[in-house]
């Protein structure tokens, strides 16, 4: 005898329907939630570019305006090298002995009518930091002369007017630095009181930094 349940094969079915409606659901939520997110990775890039594109114009703006600044500072910073190679020029043929007669004999120039210069030397200067086969860049200056006194006037008033005048004449105060006054005497020529007087100072003339 043969006998066929056919409930338990309705809910075999049942139970496939079920099955294939879970599965279509979640095939549909899966693709709802791939529609969504690329909507929101389109709305995130969308709010980076326009971020990105905000800061871009803001950034060129500031450029904009400091860009004459920039520029100026380019010129500025061009003219220092220029200045630089030129008084590394100058400085390089200062230290030539015909330079140096040169820069020394303009010293007899800017001398005031009443003082008169009995001598001008250069000893080399001594210096620690230096090798013993490396060139000097400093020298000893020494300046000896003398003039009349006159009772109406200080007797140091006209070899502080010359001392003034070394220091700040614009060619002679790039290589004459701490120059004083060693000495000064009162003596008597032809029956007229005279001052003589000794300055000693640097003369630098090296392009290196020296530090002094």
């Amino acid at each position: 005898m043969i006998k066929i349940n056919f409930l338990q094969k309705q809910s075999l079915k049942n139970k496939n329907k079920r099955i294939k409606l879970i599965i279509m659901i979640s095939y549909i939520c899966v693709w709802l939630f791939s529609i969504y997110m690329i909507g929101h990775s389109y709305k995130v890039n969308e709010f980076i570019k326009e971020t990105y594109e905000h800061e871009a114009s803001r950034i060129e703006k500031d450029i904009r305006k400091i860009q004459p600044s920039i520029n100026t500072l380019k010129n500025l910073y061009l003219s220092i090298q220029e200045y630089k190679q030129e008084l590394q020029a100058i400085e390089q043929n200062a230290v030539t002995p015909l330079n140096l007669a040169d820069r020394l004999f303009s010293i007899s120039k800017i001398v005031p009518e009443r003082i008169w210069l009995e001598e001008i030397s250069l000893a080399t200067a001594p210096n620690k930091t230096q090798s013993a086969n490396a060139r000097p860049h400093r020298r000893k200056l020494n300046i000896r002369g003398a003039y009349f006194l006159k009772s109406s006037r200080p007797d140091l008033q006209y070899l502080n007017e010359f001392k003034d005048l070394l220091e700040q004449n614009g060619v002679l105060s790039m290589y004459v630095q701490n120059l004083n006054v060693i000495s000064s005497e009162i003596t008597n020529v032809r029956n007229k009181p005279v001052v003589s007087f000794q300055l000693e100072g640097n003369w630098i003339y090296s392009y290196q930094n020296t530090g002094y």
